[in-house]
């Protein structure tokens, strides 16, 4: 593997570690969410939801330059 190769599948495992951990994060959100909805807190369920629109389109944006930038595997634009 060239050094290149190297350097690319590095940044690509950190990429994908990174968008792991906000994904992670989500779940935890979303686990929130249901608690304080099955309690009937609205204004918890809306401070839950904080900032989860931002992890997501951060989500998104890490997975597009996976895909823009480096050669992915299994992915079903390569089909």
């Amino acid at each position: 593997m060239s050094e290149l190769q190297s350097a690319n599948n590095a940044i690509r495992i950190l990429l994908f570690r990174k968008a792991e951990l906000i994904a992670q994060q989500l779940l935890r959100q979303l686990a929130d969410t249901t608690s304080h909805l099955r309690k009937n807190e609205a204004s918890a369920v809306i401070g839950a939801l904080a900032g989860m629109e931002s992890d997501i389109e951060n989500l998104r944006t890490l997975m597009v330059l996976v895909r823009d930038s480096f050669q992915t595997k299994n992915s079903k634009e390569e089909l």
